[in-house]
């Protein structure tokens, strides 16, 4: 709450009935306690917090680098395993592959040299080194028929030696179209069909055999069951979800063996939307990890390509498969740090709990503090407290901020303050300071301040001085408060009194002017009348002729001065019509000039306004007295007078018509602004002034709604502002 600093001169001050100190002129250990002990508690909290936070993050982070770590090195030695099992899936392939169309290349070159011996055919299959039961091979005519086999031959009815046709057909087999189609001689594999030979689903290689002249002779090829292609590998011992899989090019599933045994219903099928492409398009050989589009299991594939035969060879491992001995030592782990961080947080709470048992007593002051501290900025009263023996000053943070200053940048004490305060009143503020340190009784101060944005504020000091019992000055007590706006309002508080005063004055000056005035222009009214007609009847005789127009001007001029007290006294009926507010200045201004002295400028600077609802002649009379009240406040001087007409305010609901007459003249003091309002006041000489000019002004303008401000020094001019609402479109309807 408090800022402190040292200061170097010690001033004792002391004050009769006071308080009074018990024995010491210092604070204790005891009473400085708080503040230290305050700081240790939440040190010794943030630091058990700190402890227990970093043995967590500490447990937490070796179990999460030992998981990430596990977990790396059981991928990786699946990855290896992975990649081995598809190199030597691809190179079994691949040798079976080789060792059937090695065959089926050398029956071709027989063929296509000695076609017409089938015989000799069916003998050269018989010799290859395949069961026909297992590999059967035939060869077929142009049309698709077969026309010789490894199998056992049909006899003819003739009973000759001669083998016959068999009755199989391939011309409707995709492997048969391919070689028709395909003159560049390639090997082809098929895709899986219902063998009509063995009766099993098979793999078919096939090959071109051409005629002599290059055409199409018929194919060659061979059928095998797809146990004999992958038997081996069907018996190794792989996770559940794990698989080898034989794809052609074309994405079609040759074969796939998983834990589970041989994948019957994916065999023959395409692969939808395959994520080997793009590893393929990447390297003909590799690893990627993706989840199957087959079966949808996170896997680790590992592809090995069989270029020659259009294949590609798979080999995965299911990702869960994998993790599966890792996930039971990581929930291991895991329960483990979880156990530990329990005991640590444990042991972290009860330490909390004892250091929270002695901070009840400092949560209760702190909220003492705050309570002041809330009361102080609500009521702008700020703290000080000076230790005379040690010459220590401490500023509250209010008072830094009532003073204008920033904590960080100031020094409290005497000198800073006495910097601020105002130069008329700081003779009046060091008096009351001696009179406190010589032992008097002072009462509050007030004095004003000027503070570093050059905002002017008064404030209020209070003081209280404690001694010991040698009445000797121990620390001195104090406040400041900041009474500006209570000054304020004070003064508009009795400006509203005055004003009261004064509209109860003039209500009551103007009922007895008003009843005045009457019974004067009723007495006027024969005087006038019978002047005038006996002057026209004395026209012989000059003098008495003479005597009555004095009569009759001076009757005019009662007249004139009765117009008005009726005005003043409020009592004429107003009759408000639309007008332009600059035609009246013109009109007005045109006239004055001829009035106006040679040596005084008369300057207008009139614009285009809206109308407004007013009694012309009396905007007219306005004019009037503030332009001859400024000729007389220049007099016999020269200077100008500037006559402004304009619209101020922004937006509709704020414009207002704005005429203002300016004079360079002698202006006014402050007491004669405060009753140059008010009836019969002038400070003209006896005989040249009625006093009623500016009262008129004030009274015309507020029937019209208006108001008046003045702004006026000696030796400085004076300016009249005179405000007009403009009339609404509902007004201006109504006065139309």
């Amino acid at each position: 709450m408090f800022r402190r600093e040292h200061r170097s001169a010690s001033i004792p001050a002391t004050r009769p009935g006071g308080i009074e100190a018990k024995d010491s002129n210092r604070e204790s250990p005891r009473d400085r306690k708080p503040r230290g002990l305050r700081g240790f508690l939440f040190a010794s909290e943030y630091l058990v917090l700190a402890f227990t936070a970093f043995l967590i993050a500490l447990i937490w982070g070796a179990i999460g680098y030992q998981i990430d770590h596990d977990r790396s090195a059981v991928l990786d030695t699946a990855r290896v395993n992975t990649r081995n099992l598809a190199r030597a899936y691809a190179e079994h392939v691949e040798g079976t592959l080789k060792l059937i169309d090695q065959t089926l290349l050398r029956v071709k070159k027989e063929y296509e040299s000695r076609s017409s011996n089938p015989e000799f055919l069916y003998r050269m299959m018989n010799d290859a080194q395949f069961d026909a039961r297992t590999v059967p091979m035939a060869i077929t005519d142009p049309d698709g028929h077969v026309v010789a086999s490894n199998l056992r031959p049909r006899l003819p009815a003739d009973g000759s030696s001669t083998a016959a046709p068999t009755r199989y057909y391939a011309g409707d087999r995709d492997y048969f179209h391919a070689q028709k189609d395909d003159p560049s001689d390639s090997v082809y594999i098929g895709t899986p069909i219902l063998s009509r030979i063995t009766g099993k689903i098979s793999l078919t290689v096939s090959r071109r055999l051409n005629a002599p002249d290059g055409s199409f002779a018929g194919i060659v090829f061979a059928s095998f069951d797809l146990d004999y292609l992958s038997g081996f590998f069907s018996d190794l011992a792989i996770g559940r979800s794990s698989s080898f899989s034989i794809i052609g090019s074309d994405m079609v599933i040759r074969d796939m063996i998983r834990g589970t045994g041989r994948a019957t219903d994916l065999v023959g099928k395409s692969i939808p939307k395959p994520t080997l492409l793009p590893a393929l398009a990447h390297a003909p050989n590799g690893d990627y990890e993706a989840v199957s589009p087959v079966d949808g299991v996170d896997r680790l594939f590992s592809y090995r390509s069989l270029p020659q035969y259009q294949l590609i060879v798979l080999a995965s491992a299911a990702r869960p498969d994998v993790l599966a001995s890792f996930n039971n030592r990581k929930d291991a782990m895991l329960a483990a740090a979880a156990l530990l961080s329990l005991i640590f947080v444990a042991v972290a709470a009860f330490q909390l709990r004892r250091i929270a048992k002695t901070r009840r007593y400092e949560i209760a002051l702190n909220r003492s503090n705050e309570k002041l501290a809330r009361a102080h900025r609500l009521a702008t009263i700020g703290c000080f407290e000076h230790d005379v023996s040690t010459g220590m000053a401490e500023w509250s943070d209010e008072l830094y901020q009532i003073l204008g200053l920033e904590p960080s940048g100031a020094v409290p004490g005497r000198d800073t303050l006495i910097a601020l305060i105002h130069p008329d009143d700081r003779e009046r503020f060091e008096d009351h300071r001696n009179g406190e340190l010589a032992g008097k009784v002072m009462g509050p101060l007030e004095y004003r301040i000027i503070r570093t944005d050059g905002k002017e504020r008064i404030v209020r000091r209070e003081t209280a001085i404690v001694f010991d019992k040698d009445t000797k000055g121990l620390r001195r007590y104090g406040t400041l408060q900041d009474i500006t706006a209570l000054r304020l309002a004070e003064q508009r508080e009795r400006e509203l009194e005055r004003k009261l005063l004064h509209s109860q004055k003039l209500e009551a000056l103007g009922t007895l002017a008003g009843g005045i005035a009457h019974d004067l222009n009723n007495t006027l009214t024969p005087i006038m009348a019978l002047s005038k007609l006996t002057a026209r009847r004395l026209a012989h005789d000059p003098e008495l002729r003479n005597n009555l127009e004095m009569i009759f001007a001076a009757s005019e001029q009662a007249r004139d001065l009765v117009r008005r007290v009726l005005s003043f006294s409020r009592r004429d009926r107003i009759e408000k019509i639309l007008v332009v507010p600059g035609e009246i200045v013109q009109e007005a201004l045109l006239l004055l000039r001829a009035t106006v002295p040679s040596s005084i400028h008369l300057v207008s600077r009139i614009g285009d306004v809206p109308s407004i609802l007013a009694d012309p002649s009396q905007i007219h009379q306005v004019i009037t007295n503030l332009v001859t009240n400024a000729v007389q406040a220049i007099e016999p001087n020269s200077g100008t007078i500037t006559v402004i007409l304009e619209q101020v305010g922004d937006g509709a609901a704020n414009a207002e018509i704005r005429l203002s007459v300016i004079d360079t003249g002698k202006g006014m003091d402050e007491g004669t602004r405060r009753r140059m309002f008010e009836p019969f006041f002038t400070t003209k000489e006896v005989g040249q002034g009625t006093g009623l000019g500016l009262s008129i002004i004030d009274g015309i303008v507020s029937n019209h709604g208006g108001r008046v401000e003045v702004a006026s020094e000696p030796g400085k001019g004076t300016r009249f502002d005179i405000y007009f609402p403009i009339a609404t479109e509902s007004e201006a309807s109504a006065a139309a």
